[in-house]
């Protein structure tokens, strides 16, 4: 059976940023819709999408309300952000609300590719999960009918009836665990998948201005190199030490 195309809601005040990265996206076979705020994006959200692409900064969630309000309302909708204005508040309050990526404008369409393939995935686990919980419910509801029927069972004759409801009821039951078996192993099957790094938010931040702040300690270090026997301190030198740390640590980061 052929597989629906992802229905996509990109939310963005800059016409040219929503309409350019719908028609892309289309062409990539996706199904595609467009809101100019958050009014207009909560409203279309009444309707069944797979992922929502949202600006950060746009009239109605210039301080996260559209998204903080979604995380209440709608938890199993995967979101990709967008902004243009990166701040460490808004990339951590990103963190808490579940937000699958945090995409800086301007971004390449291949990032913004990848991180809609994460939030789809992660909408099928979360639905895969629901539906074991379901599937738990339900068996747990056969097997509970079963035992009454067991029961009620008991004795030197068995009424047709009560034979017959003990076999469906003991036959739903299997069922239902043959179900479970299988979404449990979709489920787990879809985590090895998306198995990697947890998500850090200075690799979430990383922008020009960390670009530069890398190289001020570059040349930091080359100095402290440099000069190390014109002037023969302690403290300098564990000072280069740190530094060297920092920027390897920040390299693993990359």
């Amino acid at each position: 059976m052929t597989q629906a195309p992802a229905r996509i809601l990109i939310a963005d005040d800059e016409e040219i940023v929503r309409l350019s990265t719908a028609a892309l996206l289309r062409q990539k076979g996706y199904v595609c819709d467009c809101a100019q705020n958050a009014e207009e994006a909560a409203r279309l959200l009444q309707d069944s999408y797979d992922l929502l692409i949202a600006d950060i900064r746009m009239p109605g969630n210039c301080e996260m309300e559209l998204l903080r309000s979604l995380h209440e309302r709608m938890p199993e909708l995967p979101v990709v952000v967008l902004t243009g204005y990166p701040t460490l508040p808004t990339a951590i309050e990103s963190l808490r609300l579940s937000i699958c990526d945090y995409l800086i404008k301007p971004f390449e369409m291949s990032d913004l590719q990848q991180a809609i393939e994460r939030g789809l995935q992660k909408g099928r686990l979360l639905q895969s999960v629901r539906k074991a919980s379901v599937e738990t419910t339900q068996l747990t509801a056969a097997f509970k009918q079963l035992e009454e029927m067991v029961m009620m069972s008991g004795g030197s004759t068995r009424p047709p009836l009560v034979t017959w409801a003990v076999k469906r009821y003991a036959e739903q039951a299997v069922l239902h665990i043959a179900q479970l078996s299988l979404v449990l192993v979709n489920v787990l099957n879809g985590l090895e998948e998306t198995e990697g790094p947890s998500a850090d938010v200075c690799q979430i931040m990383r922008c020009q201005r960390l670009a530069a702040y890398e190289q001020v300690l570059e040349d930091s270090v080359e100095v402290l190199e440099r000069t190390k026997h014109a002037f023969k301190s302690k403290e300098l030198g564990e000072l280069r030490k740190q530094l060297e740390t920092i920027l390897k640590m920040n390299r693993g980061l990359g």
